[in-house]
């Protein structure tokens, strides 16, 4: 496991963050549109690695994400099947 790597980009807070460190070329006018639907392709698609990613897989994984949403694929959005419980207020 990559623990400074993890560090790093536990440290970014935005979608751009993650592009410029993963250095993946991407359209500010999309990212500013899309910004959440891809950074929740991205985390979808870093699920399905069995091991902690490596830069290159984070890198690959980002660039699967933004063609994804570019191309108008974006995931559903599954709403909370929660009964209003006071745990989360």
């Amino acid at each position: 496991m990559n623990s400074e790597l993890s560090t790093q980009l536990s440290e970014l807070v935005s979608a751009e963050g993650f592009c410029d460190f993963l250095n993946v070329e991407y359209d500010p006018v999309v990212l500013q549109r899309k910004r959440i639907p891809l950074l929740r392709m991205f985390h979808h698609i870093l699920e399905s690695f069995q091991d902690e990613p490596t830069f290159e897989e984070y890198q690959k994984a980002l660039r699967i994400a933004y063609r994804q949403i570019v191309s108008g694929n974006e995931l559903s959005f599954t709403a909370s099947q929660c009964n209003g419980c006071s745990d989360c207020d």
